[in-house]
C-alpha cells in the first residue's frame, strides 16, 4: 500500500517560543482504518412529493405500498391536457375559421340592395367539407384566391369556382346540398343537379384538368380558396360582390 507522511516543519527547528498549532501527521492507513458510520436498519425511503397541481398520486397505490417509489402509472391527470394545435387537421382548423368569419360578416348591417345572403359552407357543408378533407391535407406552396361564391358555382357545390361537371366528375364528391335561407327563386340551388354552368368555373378547372391531368396533381401542390364565404344577391338575382359595398361596410 502507498504510504505518504507529511510534515511541515520539523519540532528541532522550532523555536521554544513558537506555539503556533500544526496539523496532525497524515496517513492513508489511518483513514482507511477509522470505523464509518452505519445506517440503522430502521430506514426507509422516502417517496418524493409531486408538487404539479396538474396530477395527484394514486392513493389506492400509496395505501397499499407506503414506501413504493412513484411510477407514471400511479400519478392521474386532474384536468385535460389539451391538444397542440398541430393534432388538429389543417382542413379543420381552416373549416373553424370559416365559419367565425362568417359569423362575424352576418353581424354586419348590409347595404339595402342585398336582398338574400347564401351561406354555402353551412347548406353545402357536406360537398365543402368533402373538398377540404380530400385536398387540404397539408400546407400548399401555391395558394389561389377568388373573390366570393358565384350563383352557379360555390353556392351550388360549396367548392370555389365549383362547374358542377369538374366537381362531380373530375374531382369525384359527393355530398347532399340543402337549401339556403332566404332562397331566391331567380337563384335556385339544386347541388349537383344544377344544369347550369359556371363559365369561370369551367374554364378555371377546365385548364387545370388539362394541364395536370388528375385532380390529385394539382392539389399536390396548389389549393383554391374564397377570400369571403358568403354570396349576396340583388332581388333581381344580380350578384353582389364586396367590392361594390360602400366603404363603411369594409371598414367594419
Amino acid at each position: 500500500m502507498l504510504r505518504k507522511k507529511l510534515k511541515l516543519t520539523d519540532p528541532s527547528d522550532q523555536d521554544a517560543g513558537d506555539n503556533t498549532a500544526h496539523p496532525p501527521e497524515f496517513s492513508l492507513s489511518t483513514f482507511i482504518n477509522e470505523p464509518k458510520v452505519k445506517l440503522p436498519s430502521t430506514f426507509s425511503p422516502v417517496p418524493p412529493t409531486l408538487t404539479s397541481p396538474h396530477f395527484a398520486i394514486n392513493t389506492a397505490t400509496a395505501a397499499a405500498h407506503p414506501y413504493h417509489l412513484i411510477s407514471p402509472t400511479d400519478v392521474q391527470p386532474i384536468v385535460n391536457v389539451v391538444q397542440p394545435q398541430e393534432s388538429v387537421p389543417l382542413w379543420s382548423r381552416v373549416y373553424q375559421l370559416e365559419q367565425e368569419l362568417c359569423q362575424a360578416l352576418l353581424q354586419i348591417p348590409l347595404p339595402s340592395d342585398v336582398a338574400a345572403t347564401y351561406n354555402p359552407i353551412e347548406y353545402a357543408a357536406e360537398l365543402h367539407l368533402a373538398y377540404m378533407q380530400r385536398f387540404l391535407t397539408g400546407h400548399k406552396p401555391v395558394l389561389f384566391l377568388g373573390m366570393n361564391p358565384g350563383p352557379w358555382g360555390m353556392c351550388q357545390t360549396g367548392v370555389p369556382f365549383g362547374y358542377v361537371p369538374a366537381v362531380r366528375d373530375w374531382m369525384q364528391l359527393r355530398g347532399e346540398v340543402l337549401k339556403p335561407i332566404g332562397e331566391l327563386a331567380v337563384r335556385p340551388v339544386d347541388g349537383l343537379q344544377c344544369t347550369r354552368g359556371e363559365q369561370s368555373g369551367q374554364r378555371w378547372w377546365g385548364l387545370y384538368q388539362e394541364l395536370c391531368g388528375t385532380p390529385e396533381n394539382f392539389f399536390r401542390n396548389c389549393f383554391v380558396f374564397n377570400i369571403c364565404p358568403l354570396a349576396f344577391f340583388h332581388s333581381s338575382g344580380r350578384n353582389i360582390t364586396p367590392a361594390e359595398f360602400k366603404v363603411s361596410f369594409h371598414q367594419d
